[in-house]
């Protein structure tokens, strides 16, 4: 563990590897003797701007990181301190390009004729129940007449 900890790998990922808990691993590593001071930039075993190169290239911060074995933090903050502008996260990207899904037709929506919003289909089905119930008092009065 020691090593792995003075090789780069953070406290969490010796852990993760290990099976253990994060406090149980930081305790054996303080228990080996090992500095657990934070790192600066300076620290990382591969130079930030190596990183930083291979982030602008088009790598991501998780590829970069498991190819380095660091951890996805570490990358990141060592990106950041370099002054690297990070791009969108893949999952935010996709919510941002998504197209909205098309709107569907009602029943009485004519062919071609796309709704505004899903935000009318309460109102719609108001005024659909509200005619229909209208329809029925009419019935049960000309039925008592």
């Amino acid at each position: 563990m020691k090593q792995a900890y003075e090789s780069g790998l953070s406290i969490a990922d010796i852990a993760a590897n290990a099976g253990l808990s994060y406090s149980w691993a930081r305790r054996k590593l303080l228990k080996a003797g090992v500095d657990l001071t934070p790192r600066s930039p300076g620290d990382s075993p591969i130079p930030v701007e190596q990183l930083a190169k291979e982030y602008r290239a088009g790598d991501s911060i998780l590829t970069i990181a498991n190819r380095h074995d660091l951890s996805f933090r570490r990358i990141r903050n060592l990106l950041l301190q370099q002054g690297v502008k990070l791009r969108l996260s893949t999952k935010a990207h996709k919510e941002q390009t998504q197209r909205s899904p098309a709107p569907r037709l009602g029943d009485n929506d004519a062919p071609g004729v796309m709704r505004a919003s899903w935000v009318d289909r309460p109102r719609e089905w108001a005024l659909r129940n509200r005619s229909a119930s209208e329809d029925r008092s009419s019935a049960d009065e000309s039925e008592w007449r």
